[in-house]
């Protein structure tokens, strides 16, 4: 079980942060992922693992000018 944004969910064991986010359709370029208070970039989310007790945010990026 893992928590995502504040709520608790299954996940299959083995999976890196960037399956994840791939299954849930969501684009690197629009998207800050957290996890365990850790920010991780884009480009480490393939080799980043998710194991059962970890917190993971997905915060949405904002531009201003």
């Amino acid at each position: 079980m893992i928590t995502v944004n504040g709520k608790k969910e299954p996940f299959p064991e083995g999976m890196s942060v960037g399956e994840y986010m791939s299954r849930r359709n969501i684009n690197p370029g629009e998207y800050i992922v957290v996890l365990n208070d850790e920010v991780i970039k884009p480009e480490d989310w393939a080799e980043t693992p998710i194991r059962d007790g970890d917190e993971l945010q997905i915060l949405v990026m904002l531009g201003g000018g």
